[in-house]
């Protein structure tokens, strides 16, 4: 009798893993932005428990982490985060909503570029200010603040005006962005780095809690086909 390699063995195994995880992607991709409240409610459900079952083999890294799908936060605190990265190569899995906080100016091609999250999760009520600052060739970024989407915290091709927490998209090239917000603790927001119209390039990002600190998320790149 054949004696069959282990490592086809375990593909074989996670061949239908895989397949499911993606059917529960793309029936909410397809769905989603149609449905009633209460079939958004079923879906949302059916992703978180598909993601946590999946995620639950992840590495937690500390302190946030760049990516667009967030992991449950891991213990150890950090404030302020910096970091510099780039949109450069991203995807375009967020479109900013038509409305988004008061008193906010939104263009037509703010958001509409390729884009990269962070995660956000604080221990306490408190403030949070959020800077990103266009670095290299001059480009034109648009800074602003998601709320997660219930449990499933996952990236969408368009966002609902109440998820949209606040923005920035009022200089032109090379203009640092700046937004500040109101976190609840343990509510799960994204800051997303994004350009006008296309724009891409570097950045550096500072996220600053005032009177907490921010819980440390890890993310997983997720792509929205």
């Amino acid at each position: 009798m054949p004696v069959i390699p282990p490592v086809l063995v375990a593909a074989a195994l996670l061949l239908p893993a895989l397949a499911a995880a993606q059917n529960t992607s793309t029936t909410y991709k397809l769905r989603y932005p149609a449905a009633s409240p209460a079939e958004r409610a079923s879906l949302d459900q059916a992703l978180a428990a598909e993601y946590a079952q999946t995620s639950a083999t992840w590495t937690r890294p500390n302190g946030p982490v760049q990516g667009d799908t967030c992991t449950p936060a891991s213990p150890t605190p950090v404030n302020p985060f910096t970091v510099s990265s780039t949109t450069v190569g991203a995807t375009n899995d967020y479109d900013i909503a038509t409305v988004c906080g008061t008193g906010q100016t939104l263009f037509g091609g703010t958001g509409a570029s390729l884009d990269v999250t962070f995660g956000v999760v604080t221990d306490q009520n408190c403030s949070v200010t959020v800077t990103a600052d266009p670095t290299g060739t001059s480009w034109d970024l648009a800074l602003y603040v998601l709320q997660a989407p219930g449990a499933a915290c996952i990236a969408l091709p368009s966002l609902a005006d109440s998820q949209c927490v606040t923005m920035d998209d009022n200089g032109g090239g090379d203009v640092t962005e700046t937004v500040t917000f109101n976190a609840t603790a343990g509510t799960q927001y994204f800051v997303i780095v994004d350009g006008f119209n296309t724009a891409t390039g570097t950045f550096d990002l500072t996220i600053a809690g005032t009177g907490c600190n921010l819980v440390p998320v890890g993310l997983q790149r997720y792509s929205v086909d």
